[in-house]
């Protein structure tokens, strides 16, 4: 959490920080987030669960079903729902 602090604190654009203008603008990767979703799942003993969610979103990327920062062109909502349809 303070890395993430430490960087709002210096990347300031008017009163947005650039976590909240990513955000906004659909262009964050979720892929992070559900990848620390999958390792909090396997800590917890879910193992099942993990290697769902975790074989989803790897399928997704295979498929070529991703962000524009690592090669694709779609943005937060489409990426998060094409991981979510192979559920």
């Amino acid at each position: 959490m303070v890395p993430l602090l430490t960087l709002q604190e210096r990347v300031r654009f008017g009163t947005s920080c650039a976590v909240a203008v990513y955000s906004r603008s659909d262009l964050a990767n979720p892929v992070a987030a559900i990848w620390s979703a999958v390792h909090m799942l396997r800590w917890l003993g879910e193992h099942t669960a993990a290697d769902r969610v975790e074989t989803a979103m790897l399928k997704a990327i295979q498929d070529g079903e991703k962000a524009g920062d690592i090669g694709g062109s779609l943005g937060t909502d489409q990426v998060t729902k094409a991981i979510i349809d192979r559920l």
